[in-house]
């Protein structure tokens, strides 16, 4: 029973000593890398220490007063991306790993309704979408996998019925 403990004790110390960069690579495998989040990082890079944590904020027609835009660094790294519209309301929301999308990705119509939700992982589409009327009721209700659409997809109307279920199969309508 000694050695077991042991032998968990040595390994718990191991995995909480590993390089951090190591397994933050390593979580960055097949990752679809968004072409102007990278571009905004590495542009930020020549102003930020590599470790840089806090905001970086855009504004529009440089007045210092209406945000166009939002990111959000930890220890270097992009960790979200916020967009307004141009009366201060949210336009997109996204959380963001290895500069890809991660997480669930909020695009905002103007008043800050939601017009649509995706689940994104590692810059691919992986989860539930939905997107919204303006009365804030559900429209479609889409499961993708890996950027293709899987399973049963519901569409309602804007009362809330059920108008349409479709079933795709990794990105075919089944019949």
């Amino acid at each position: 029973m000694k050695i077991f403990l042991t032998l968990i004790s040595i390994l718990f110390l191991f995995s909480c000593n590993c390089d951090k960069s190591l397994s933050s690579k390593f979580d960055c495998k097949n990752v679809l890398i968004d072409e102007q989040l990278e571009a905004l990082a590495n542009y930020n890079k020549d102003f930020y220490d590599e470790n840089y944590s806090g905001e970086v904020i855009s504004y529009f027609d440089n007045n210092d007063k209406q945000i166009e835009w939002k990111l959000y660094y930890k220890n270097g790294e992009i960790i979200k991306y916020e967009s307004f519209h141009g009366n201060g309301d949210p336009k997109i929301v996204m959380p963001v790993k290895c500069n890809a999308e991660h997480g669930i990705v909020t695009v905002y119509m103007n008043q800050g309704k939601i017009a649509y939700e995706i689940e994104y992982k590692l810059g691919h589409k992986d989860g539930i979408g939905k997107s919204y009327y303006e009365n804030g009721k559900i429209h479609k209700l889409v499961r993708f996998e890996n950027d293709k659409k899987h399973g049963k997809q519901y569409e309602f109307s804007i009362e809330g019925d059920t108008i349409l279920i479709e079933k795709y199969e990794h990105g075919k309508k089944l019949k």
